[in-house]
């Protein structure tokens, strides 16, 4: 109500490119995903579980490649970029998205994703340590909010988690 104002022709003037589209599609997805893993992640070994993931993912992205493969003829292909590709292919891909799933599955979605606003902390860094980008007062001052968030989200959480402890074994 607060958002709309009250008015429900503040939602319909909106407009959305493409990119917003996918990036709505994106998130309603992933927190699909989220949901489904802490429910059935015990189901499957986490190799197994990561193979069968990668074999629907191969499979999706086939077409969506297929259209940009006329681009290949743009790229420089160097050694940096198959090593940055190889580097993608592991750690972000693979090991990130093992670590999340397990995270799932030991403290449930809804905690987890909120280590998800440390992306782009972790991008910056990134581009720091490996492309030699200078980190400006803006995007520091947004990493320490969104470290403190996550700080004070866990402590928060944390807290709840000792109190239902001491509830419980007050009972008993």
């Amino acid at each position: 109500m607060l958002l709309l104002r009250g008015s429900i022709e503040v939602i319909l003037g909106l407009s959305f490119n493409p990119g917003d589209i996918i990036m709505l599609l994106a998130m309603l997805t992933w927190s699909i995903y989220s949901i489904l893993i802490k429910k059935h992640t015990w189901k499957f070994p986490t190799y197994g579980g990561l193979l069968i993931m990668s074999v629907i993912a191969i499979v999706i992205l086939i077409p969506l490649a297929a259209t940009e493969s006329s681009q290949l003829s743009a790229i420089t292909w160097s050694p940096t970029i198959i090593i940055g590709l190889i580097y993608l292919g592991i750690f972000p891909s693979l090991i990130a998205l093992m670590a999340y799933n397990k995270g799932i599955s030991e403290i449930g979605p809804s905690r987890a994703s909120i280590f998800l606003n440390l992306i782009p902390v972790f991008t910056m860094l990134g581009a720091v340590l490996f492309l030699g980008e200078k980190v400006t007062l803006l995007q520091f001052a947004g990493s320490f909010l969104v470290i403190t968030g996550v700080i004070i989200t866990n402590r928060k959480r944390a807290a709840a988690l000792v109190g239902t402890h001491r509830e419980a074994k007050q009972v008993k």
